[in-house]
């Protein structure tokens, strides 16, 4: 079987979006890496909220929140602290998924993966300023996890807003954004209630 150069050439294309786009994901979900790892020094029970912390913010991100409670109902302390802590995170998270999907759609990938690299520095330096110096703990490592978001979150909206690549795709928000709400929650209350 013959490779023809033209074949070569749209699979380097692919590839030219792929890889941002993978990196993109390591990056978001090495924010919950350098948690554990920072909280992992306190002790075993900061450990294991941290654990759960992280696998309850990546379980939730993906729909399984069904699953959450029963994992997380063995340790009071443990299942208090996630949930309480984790939601600032949810926040910044979904507004960033949905920014990334819309520069995701127009091909526009390297600025994501500098935005999510710049978050994903900083998110060192605000582990260890909340874990270690602030004695925050394992409240520091969520506290850490939302600034992280909410960094990259702003950051990249800030390229949406002002960059050039962007001027013919986003035009603000408009009252059209809230047209057929109603039947849009007829559709996603119903789906939302099967994965709670």
């Amino acid at each position: 079987m013959r490779i023809v150069r033209e074949e070569v050439v749209e699979e380097v294309k692919r590839l030219w979006l792929a890889v941002p786009l993978f990196s993109v994901g390591i990056l978001l979900h090495i924010l919950q890496a350098i948690s554990i790892m920072f909280v992992g020094h306190l002790g075993t029970l900061p450990l294991s909220v941290g654990v759960s912390y992280c696998t309850g913010h990546i379980l939730w991100s993906i729909k399984w929140s069904r699953t959450v409670p029963y994992a997380w109902h063995t340790h009071a302390e443990i299942h208090a602290c996630c949930f309480n802590d984790m939601i600032p995170s949810l926040f910044a998270y979904g507004i960033l998924r949905c920014i990334l999907k819309f520069l995701q759609t127009q091909k526009i990938v390297f600025p994501m993966v500098l935005t999510s690299g710049i978050a994903a520095v900083l998110h060192v330096l605000f582990c260890w300023l909340l874990v270690f110096k602030s004695g925050l703990a394992n409240r520091g490592a969520a506290l850490a996890n939302s600034i992280s978001y909410w960094v990259n979150a702003i950051l990249i909206s800030l390229y949406v807003r002002f960059s050039s690549a962007c001027k013919h795709s986003w035009t603000g928000f408009s009252k059209m954004a809230l047209h057929n709400l109603l039947d849009f929650l007829k559709l996603g209350a119903p789906s939302a209630a099967m994965h709670w």
